[in-house]
């Protein structure tokens, strides 16, 4: 793993959401495992519960879980506005939830949610820990390739898109593509002048 050079050359790491973090182990930093980790698990351990609310919405939205009461939604915000969860990412998740109930269809909109609160908790532990080294990972740029795709742009398949599918997801990817670029101008303000920034992707989707 490229944090165990870093952790061999006597640096300090901030590992966030990647997929081979896991099990975390006690770390110069913070190391928090991706949001398809087998446990809760995080280094330090009072991260825990930014770990768990990855994993249940993700397992939520694969239907492998059910999502939570309002109530405990609530419990579980203030707890994470104590993490670093933003007010002004609270007011987008109040306003995308709100447009659901006026347009269902814009649930798709849900999924670009969750690396923006990802964010927030890694900007404050970034900013706490300032680790030499560090990797931040959001899937959800794949999940809009692997979903809707044909919607935006149908040549090569089979079979076309439809009118319908046009109409409720024909946005969704370049949607998608706006989040990361939101993103990659928020971690070139997060770091500073002798930092290196290395933006590693997949080569898209079919």
């Amino acid at each position: 793993r490229t944090w165990d050079y870093a952790l061999e050359a006597g640096k300090s790491v901030g590992i966030f959401g990647s997929i081979s973090a896991y099990p975390p182990r006690p770390v110069p930093g913070f190391m928090v495992p991706g949001p398809f980790a087998p446990g809760p698990e995080t280094y330090p351990k009072y991260l825990e519960p930014v770990q768990a609310l990855n994993r249940k919405y993700t397992q939520v939205h694969h239907k492998n879980a059910q999502a939570d009461t309002i109530f405990s939604m609530a419990k579980q915000g203030i707890d994470l506005l104590r993490l670093g969860l933003r007010a002004e990412t609270c007011a987008q998740i109040a306003l995308q939830l709100a447009t659901e109930r006026v347009k269902p269809h814009m649930h798709w909109k849900r999924v670009t949610l969750q690396p923006l609160v990802n964010y927030d908790f890694f900007a404050g532990l970034y900013d706490r820990y300032r680790p030499d080294f560090a990797t931040w990972h959001s899937n959800h740029a794949a999940h809009f390739q692997h979903h809707y795709w044909r919607a935006w742009d149908d040549t090569g398949f089979p079979a076309p898109a439809t009118d319908e599918e046009r109409r409720k997801f024909g946005g969704a990817m370049e949607h998608g593509y706006r989040v990361v670029d939101d993103l990659i101008g928020r971690f070139a303000g997060l770091v500073d002048d002798d930092t290196v920034l290395v933006i590693a992707s997949a080569l898209g989707q079919r």
